[in-house]
């Protein structure tokens, strides 16, 4: 749908509605995973939907903040740690995963992660 120019007010009008309509289908979403997690009494699991939709979650947290590293020289440190702190609680996240190597073993991930990040933070 084109609008002609001059309506400023009505293209205002549906960038709100539009933007409106997007959060309403995110928290929907959020509300419809509660529920079906609920339902089938999946909410403890390790391997929920809750679960791996917070892990999905946290992926494209790390990766936004990662491509703002890349992509802004004057956030690029601040993105980057951002990113390694977000990366660490993914790792946090798959504990239980990570436990079938050894008990604690996420600890090992997020040191290196956590190491590699401040690491050039201390550095400039």
């Amino acid at each position: 749908m084109t609008l002609p120019r001059s309506s400023s007010a009505a293209r205002t009008v549906l960038k709100g509605a539009g933007q409106f309509f997007a959060i309403a289908l995110y928290f929907a979403g959020i509300a419809g995973i509660v529920h079906y997690s609920v339902a089938s009494h999946n909410v403890a699991s390790e391997s929920s939907l809750i679960e791996l939709s917070q892990l999905g979650l946290l992926a494209a947290t790390v990766f936004a903040f990662r491509r703002v590293a890349k992509l802004s020289q004057s956030l690029h440190h601040a993105a980057g740690l951002m990113s390694a702190f977000f990366l660490v609680l993914m790792i946090r996240e798959l504990d239980a995963t990570l436990d079938m190597v050894m008990h604690g073993f996420w600890k090992v991930p997020a040191l290196i992660v956590t190491g590699l990040a401040i690491w050039p933070a201390l550095k400039h």
